[in-house]
């Protein structure tokens, strides 16, 4: 169990590093990754930089438009073990 919680932190910590680097809040990558796990890091990865550090009101708000994506294949990943196990 120990390494399941230490391969999630780090997924969640490079979350925000991802996010540092496209010129977003880390604390929102922090986030995004800490609701969707994996799929928020790949979501996050995928995207175009951010302009949200830019007054961009558009990015502040709406920043990265398919991590819905990444919090539905953690629903339907849940449910698939749940119901597996």
């Amino acid at each position: 169990m120990e390494i399941v919680l230490i391969v999630y932190g780090i997924i969640v910590v490079s979350g925000g590093f991802v996010a540092y680097s496209k010129n977003d809040y880390f604390s929102r990558g922090f986030f995004i990754c800490l609701l969707t796990g994996v799929f928020g890091l790949a979501v996050l990865v995928k995207s175009k930089p951010s302009l949200a550090k830019d007054d961009n009101e558009y990015d502040k708000h709406y920043w990265p438009g398919n991590s819905h994506y990444a919090l539905l294949a953690t629903a339907i990943t849940f449910l698939i073990v749940l119901f597996t196990y």
